[in-house]
């Protein structure tokens, strides 16, 4: 079972184990109904860090995002989209 180590935002250390790699798979399974003439972010991508966003406690679009900028490496990691960019999420 593959386990990945991040840091939170409160410095403590976390370990995703078999429960986390499932949500990602089932987000993955999420049908994309967005029109194909704008899509530049990854649904999975997306949905993935509003989650673990909200999970920390970020309840405004602005803190979601910035918790996307200071996680997205951890962000890419857990996903498994290594080319992710971080946006802004008010436009999504």
């Amino acid at each position: 079972m593959p386990t990945l180590a991040s840091a939170d935002t409160h410095g403590l250390e976390n370990k995703l184990g078999e429960t986390e790699i499932k949500f990602i798979d089932a987000l993955n399974a999420l049908p994309d109904s967005r029109d194909n003439r704008g899509k530049r972010h990854s649904l999975t991508f997306l949905v993935a860090t509003v989650v673990f966003a909200i999970l920390v406690g970020c309840s405004e679009v602005s803190s979601i995002h910035r918790y996307m900028m200071n996680k997205i490496d951890w962000l890419r990691e857990v996903t498994g989209f290594q080319d992710a960019i971080p946006t802004w999420i008010g436009r999504v």
